[in-house]
Parts: C-alpha cells; sequence; structure tokens
C-alpha cells in the first residue's frame, strides 16, 4: 500500500544536526506504516549519509551532486512523492514531537481546498522564529540584511508590516509566503505548478514556489502544530552564504519584478486585509 505521506528531507554535511529529526520521524505516530522518509545527500564530505543509515534504516536514501536544495527535493519527488497525496519537506535541523505529523495530514485530509501549510516555527530557546512573512519588495531584503540595528527604528512600521507583527501568532493566519524548513503541500498540487525552480540554489526557492502554489488556494499558518528548527543563517555566519542569497534575490526579483509586481503587491494586501478570527472559525 502506498504510504499517506512522503517526507523529504535534503542534506549537506548535516552529521551532526541530523539526529533529532531522524529521532523525531521514528517517533511519529504515523511512522513507519503510513510515512516513508527519503532523504537526498547533496555532497556530503561527512558521515551524514552513515548515520542516517545507522539511526533510521528505514529511509530511504539517494547521493546526488550538490546542485541545490529545491534540486535535491525534486529529484526525492520524482522518484518517490507521486507514490502518496502529501508531501513534507524538511530541512535536516528539524525537530517535533510524536503527533505533528498526523497533525498536518489531518488538516489537509478535512481541507481539500487547501494546498500547502507551514506549523509555527521555534529556535532552540523557545521563541518564535518569525518566519510569516508577506512576499518581500527589493527594499525589505535590503533592510533587513544590510541596514544597521540602531538605524532599524527608522523603518519599523514598514518591517511590522513585512512580517505581519499585527497579528496574532496564535491563531491560524493566511500568509503569501511560507517558510521551506517545514512545509506541507499537497503531491498534485506541487506537481501542478512545476515544483522548486531550480535555477535558486539556496534561497528563495520556497518564497518563488509559494508564489505558485498560492495561485491555487491561500497558504495558511498553523499555530497548533509546532516544529523547533536550528536556523543556520548561513548567510550571516560567511561571505559564501552571503553570495549565495545575493544571487538568489538577484533571479527572484528579475523573474517576478523589481518595482511592478501586481502578483505580490495583490497577494501582500489580501493577507492585510484578512480577518484572523473568522478564519479561525472556518478552520
Amino acid at each position: 500500500m502506498n504510504p499517506l505521506l512522503t517526507v523529504s528531507v535534503v542534506t549537506h554535511n548535516s552529521e551532526e544536526v541530523i539526529g533529532e529529526l531522524l529521532g523525531s520521524l521514528r517517533g511519529s505516530t504515523l511512522f513507519p506504516e503510513r510515512v516513508r522518509v527519503v532523504v537526498a545527500d547533496n555532497g556530503s564530505l561527512d558521515s551524514t549519509v552513515e548515520r542516517v543509515r545507522d539511526l533510521l534504516p528505514e529511509a530511504e536514501v539517494i547521493r546526488l551532486p550538490n546542485r541545490g536544495y529545491g534540486f535535491g527535493h525534486n529529484e526525492l519527488f520524482r522518484r518517490y512523492g507521486r507514490q502518496s497525496p502529501y508531501f513534507l519537506i524538511l530541512n535536516p535541523d528539524i525537530s517535533f514531537g510524536p503527533d505533528l505529523l498526523e497533525t498536518l495530514t489531518d488538516f489537509l485530509l478535512k481541507h481539500p481546498d487547501r494546498c500547502a501549510l507551514m506549523p509555527r516555527v521555534l529556535g532552540p530557546n523557545g521563541k518564535d522564529q518569525e518566519l510569516v512573512q508577506l512576499l518581500p519588495t527589493p527594499a525589505d531584503l535590503f533592510l533587513r540584511r544590510f541596514i544597521p540595528a540602531p538605524l532599524r527604528s527608522l523603518f519599523s512600521a514598514r518591517e511590522r508590516r513585512y512580517r505581519m507583527a499585527s497579528f496574532s501568532r496564535d491563531l491560524p493566519l493566511e500568509v503569501p509566503h511560507l517558510s521551506g524548513c517545514c512545509l506541507m503541500v499537497r503531491s498534485e498540487a506541487f506537481e501542478r505548478v512545476g515544483l522548486f525552480d531550480e535555477r535558486f540554489f539556496l534561497y528563495m526557492e520556497d518564497i518563488d514556489l509559494c508564489r505558485r502554489l498560492g495561485e491555487i488556494s491561500p497558504l495558511l499558518y498553523l499555530p497548533w502544530a509546532s516544529v523547533t528548527h536550528g536556523f543556520d543563517r548561513l548567510s550571516y555566519r560567511s561571505l559564501h552564504g552571503l553570495l549565495l542569497h545575493l544571487s538568489s534575490a538577484w533571479k527572484y526579483f528579475h523573474k517576478w519584478g523589481w518595482r511592478r509586481d501586481p502578483l505580490r503587491d495583490e497577494a501582500n494586501q489580501r493577507a492585510t486585509d484578512q480577518d484572523q478570527r473568522r478564519l479561525s472559525t472556518l478552520l
């Protein structure tokens, strides 16, 4: 019998962080009968593959050349994802409780009009990582990445709007951009929009995907399910990471528009105008 859910994990030198994720998957109420775990290793030079095989021998593992985060998930979907109705995209530095997978799949089963969702994402310190955001403009990314902290108060209104700070994180929310660190999608919808755009090596690929998924149905943040995310922030730690982020940003805005982007403006306005409490009664 085909699984209900395919869990897709892309790794690269993840030996030190992936143990908690593997333990979370093994402890899931759906594992192993209803879940297939598939792992794409993008050219790791450490013992990531051996660690996966030791801690979760039920997982399917493939080795790939390092052609990016989106490429790895796409390859897993092409090989395995079509066999299940739901496809969960995960970073290797995620951990969660035993009920998470069941909660997310149950929600999509009960709401066939929805195509993608994201749980609450917490940091290792238990604080919300504030990954609920609008679709960015070039100015939004520049302000968040390059403006020194003492000057950010000058742009506080714009920054609060971008991260949807006026909305409660304790109620469900329709969000135009969900984080690719933990993103549940209907397999049919993922294939329908063309999977990840593989021109993005790292960064922005989840925003690009969410734009296309959002044309099928509004994307959802679900506060009653949560994961813990290590949040590597490579672009803040190394010049290589920063250059990758800048390259992806250039590709993203070249694709969708630097200044004029009607779809972004419409999606962001719809998100900022929503009645969050009414949405909670509908769900």
